[in-house]
C-alpha cells in the first residue's frame, strides 16, 4: 500500500531541493529507522515501482538520502541542482521507500512538477 504525499506543484529545474523531511510511524509512534535500508525514487509516471524506470534515485550523483533523526524515524532527501538539469517541463512521481530488516516495507508517493 502507498501512502500518498502532498504534490510538489512548482520546482524549479536545475534548483536544488529538499524531499521531506519525513517521520516514519509505526503504531502510532515514531519508528527507529537506524537499521532501516532508504531509498528514494523519481519516476516519470505515478504506477511506476520498478527501480530501473526511475528518472533519478538515491544511487545518483547529487541525491543524498539523510537520516536526519533516526531514533524518531525522521529523514529527507536532499537533490542537487545538477541532478535535475534536464528534468525540467515534466511532472513525475516521488516514491520514497524505508525497508526494514524483517519487516514490511513502507512506501509512499507524491506529484512533483518540474518547471523549466
Amino acid at each position: 500500500m502507498h501512502h500518498e504525499l502532498d504534490p510538489i506543484e512548482a520546482h524549479f529545474e536545475s534548483d536544488s531541493i529538499i524531499f521531506g523531511p519525513w517521520t516514519v510511524k509505526k503504531d502510532d509512534e515514531n519508528k527507529d529507522i537506524k537499521p532501516d535500508g532508504l531509498r528514494w525514487y523519481l519516476y516519470p509516471s505515478k504506477y511506476d515501482n520498478d527501480p530501473e524506470d526511475a528518472v533519478l534515485s538515491h544511487d545518483d550523483a547529487g541525491v543524498e538520502v539523510e537520516k536526519t533523526n533516526p531514533t524518531e524515524g525522521e529523514w529527507q532527501v536532499m537533490v542537487s541542482q545538477e541532478a535535475t538539469d534536464s528534468l525540467g517541463g515534466a511532472t513525475y512521481w516521488q516514491r520514497p521507500v524505508v525497508d526494514p530488516s524483517g519487516d514490511s516495507k513502507l512506501t509512499w508517493r507524491g506529484e512533483v512538477k518540474i518547471l523549466l
